[in-house]
């Protein structure tokens, strides 16, 4: 608990002072918090997942292969075969299994999400405030012709690149992890039986999912998942539309006052505002 208030205090006072002394411990450990939490998210879809396979062998489709191998079997011999061990008979003792399993997981995949949320979305918004500024300044600095630091262009580069991991990591952990869980009551969903034993069986854990559609989400706000990544840079898109068109503005007001844009004022001028602009 004191890791993750610390994290969360680094993140907030970043957002707030802006250039902090302290930067690289706030994206060191908030990229250490990130690959922990998409880690437990992986184990759980791995999880997930094998309960997915034991169930899928118990799917109508899946029953229906061992006859038709036996079939063809029995053609090609012309004489009958022993007739399949019938696979049905476990399935009391493996749903038993499963379905304990599956509630485990589902109550670890809250627990999870509830421990995990509010610093989620407060490093959404870092992750987002880094990498709308980062490309800004890159797009400033290049657009005026001015001379740029190699050691601060490869600091915004790292920025850009460890923040993109970090959402492409952690949305695609929680994607799996989300489809895994949610796929579990699609496939009992084929398991066909006609015994009414198996099938109140089938019955009562679908009527449960029903009412549990799993999602992992950031304190409530949005879901994280595989569309996650496309969403934000479809907002820093637009937000840098809308900063490159005040830019814009603000030369053209210059050079109308007949100020060249490339002259050190301008250059002083463009980077006030956008130094203004992204603290606002």
């Amino acid at each position: 608990m004191r890791i993750k208030e610390y994290l969360l205090h680094l993140l907030v006072t970043n957002m707030n002072m802006g250039s902090s002394p302290r930067w690289w411990q706030l994206n060191t450990l908030s990229s250490i918090f990130i690959v922990y939490a998409s880690i437990m998210l992986r184990l759980l879809s791995v999880r997930f997942a094998y309960l997915n396979s034991l169930l899928t062998g118990y799917t109508y489709k899946e029953q229906q292969k061992p006859r038709q191998r036996l079939r063809t079997r029995a053609a090609n011999n012309m004489r009958l075969a022993a007739p399949p061990a019938p696979a049905m008979a476990n399935f009391p003792d493996d749903s038993l299994f499963t379905f304990r399993m599956y509630n485990k997981l589902l109550r670890l995949y809250k627990l999870v999400n509830d421990n995990c949320s509010l610093i989620l979305v407060v490093y959404m918004g870092y992750a987002f405030y880094s990498i709308t500024t980062t490309t800004y300044n890159l797009f400033v600095q290049i657009t005026t012709q001015q001379g740029m630091s190699p050691y601060v262009l490869q600091i915004c580069f790292a920025l850009l690149v460890v923040h993109t991991a970090m959402l492409a990591l952690l949305s695609r952990c929680s994607g799996e992890a989300t489809d895994q869980a949610n796929l579990t009551s699609q496939i009992l969903a084929r398991v066909y039986e006609k015994s009414k034993e198996y099938q109140n069986i089938i019955d009562k854990f679908l009527t449960k999912s029903i009412k549990q559609e799993m999602q992992f989400t950031a304190y409530g706000f949005f879901v994280i998942d595989n569309s996650t990544l496309f969403k934000i840079f479809s907002a820093v898109t637009t937000y840098l539309v809308i900063l490159i068109q005040f830019k814009q503005l603000e030369e053209s007001k210059l050079e109308d006052a007949g100020v060249p844009s490339s002259s050190p004022v301008a250059v002083t001028v463009a980077s006030t505002t956008m130094l203004i602009e992204t603290r606002q």
